[in-house]
């Protein structure tokens, strides 16, 4: 069975484009060069989801006026079905959907966190999932990322695990340590915390580090040096 989990929604209340900066009009977006040094500005977003905004005349001024082209969205099946793009957003923005779903597990984890995670929450767990299981859908998502138009906006639900997830990956290739990519996980609040950091970080460590990762997920040393070279100052 399945651990269901969900990502807190993205606040619903839309603030006036005069208080951009300190009150974003959509939740947790920025430039992920904000807090993390070695990301290159203006290539990559992080954001909640892009949908719950794309009829809002001020949320469309601040994509724009980033003039982001490509929207990857990490969302599940069950989530963009609730919760879609709109004909003339997709008509206007690229958008691609590569499914970080909690709800599909293979049967190996499934047993595993009836053993080594069963006294984790299901937060934890789904950590644990996003790291070790999606690795053919983290692959997806940087090779598309590698050949994109830029700049490019990634957003989950809230914008906070699975975004933070692919964040914390690009950091740690550009040589972003730990402490910057810990300040910029815990920007997106709503349920951040070290601890849950360091399920991602330590696990990549514990393979041998971030290319040694991205190697077992597939992803050939071409594309990571494209990445590399483009994302990174």
């Amino acid at each position: 069975m399945s651990i269901m989990y969900n990502e807190k929604a993205a606040l619903d209340s839309v603030n006036s484009p005069s208080t951009y900066i300190e009150q974003p009009i959509i939740p947790n977006f920025r430039d992920a060069s904000k807090y993390v040094s070695t990301i290159k500005p203006k290539m990559i977003f992080r954001t909640s989801s892009l949908t719950k905004y794309q009829d809002v005349s001020s949320a469309l001024g601040v994509i724009r006026s980033n003039k982001i082209k490509t929207v990857i969205d990490l969302r599940a099946e069950r989530e963009v079905n609730a919760d879609s793009y709109s004909e003339s957003f997709s008509h206007e923005f690229y958008c691609i959907n590569f499914p970080l779903d909690p709800w599909n597990q293979p049967e190996w984890f499934v047993e595993e966190t009836k053993t080594i995670y069963s006294n984790f929450s299901n937060a934890e767990k789904a950590y644990y999932f996003f790291i070790k299981c999606c690795q053919y859908q983290i692959r997806a998502v940087l090779e598309t990322i590698s050949v994109s138009e830029y700049p490019v906006a990634i957003h989950c639900v809230a914008g906070k695990d699975r975004t933070g997830l692919i964040t914390i990956l690009i950091g740690m290739l550009v040589g972003s340590g730990y402490e910057e990519l810990l300040v910029d996980y815990l920007q997106s609040e709503q349920d951040t915390d070290e601890y849950k950091f360091r399920i991602f970080y330590d696990y990549i460590m514990g393979v041998g580090g971030i290319e040694e990762y991205l190697s077992h997920s597939g992803i050939s040393k071409d594309v990571i040096t494209t990445l590399k070279q483009k994302l990174g100052k």
